[in-house]
């Protein structure tokens, strides 16, 4: 398919010399032993801080955000502004629009 004088021009007519004043040896060692102290870093420490709590822990408590999944109104309010709810117990009366 080729010419014969096509393909022996691709050829190389000489070699490839890598000059270094470091040893390959070295080189490798080095390289070796940084790769190796990473993962024993990245397995063996600790990342976050961390600590030992003896007892309870307790939350304080926090508002939270309610939204609704469609729109509409509130029509009538069962509670205060700061007024502390408990679980289950109705707050609002909301008119949902039907579109």
């Amino acid at each position: 398919m080729f010419r014969k004088e096509a393909l022996e021009h691709q050829k190389w007519k000489s070699t490839a010399v890598l000059l270094s004043s470091v040893p390959s040896w070295l080189v490798f060692l080095l390289s070796f032993t940084i790769i190796v102290s990473f993962i024993l870093y990245i397995t063996f420490s600790s990342y976050t801080r961390r600590e030992t709590i003896l007892g309870e822990v307790v939350m304080q408590p926090h508002p939270i955000i309610l939204s609704a999944s469609k729109s509409g109104y509130i029509s009538e309010r069962y509670v205060e502004i700061n007024q502390p709810i408990k679980k289950s117990k109705a707050f609002r009366l909301a008119n949902y629009f039907f579109i």
